[in-house]
């Protein structure tokens, strides 16, 4: 038995996968770039600091191609449009999912909190 932190969104609902592409991920890549800048102005004026930040901010920049690349290839491969359609034929083309970031935003009270700073 292989273990690890990793994890898969292989067998996810269409809703679920929709959801990861339009919103989550898109959300995570923002939320890691904010950090990214944090940390590049905090070391901007202390050249030890920064020596310290390079290796937490080269990880953080990995982690934001990764899921960069995720969205990248859940759009170009019709992820979304492939689940629907193994789940339920009838449905796929009539019904489109789509989720507004601000809405589902206003769900989530760190979020709200963010939006009115």
């Amino acid at each position: 038995m292989v273990m690890g932190t990793g994890s898969t969104r292989r067998y996810r609902e269409s809703y679920s996968v929709a959801y990861n592409q339009d919103v989550f991920m898109p959300f995570l890549i923002d939320l890691f770039n904010k950090q990214i800048e944090i940390l590049q102005s905090s070391g901007k004026n202390d050249r030890e600091l920064q020596i310290k930040l390079q290796s937490k901010i080269f990880e953080i920049a990995n982690t934001v191609k990764d899921f960069e690349g995720s969205v990248v290839a859940l759009r170009r491969f019709g992820v979304v449009a492939r689940s629907a359609k193994k789940k339920r034929p009838s449905l796929v083309g009539s019904v489109r999912v789509r989720i507004d970031r601000r809405n589902m935003a206003k769900s989530c009270r760190h979020c709200r909190r963010r939006m009115t700073n």
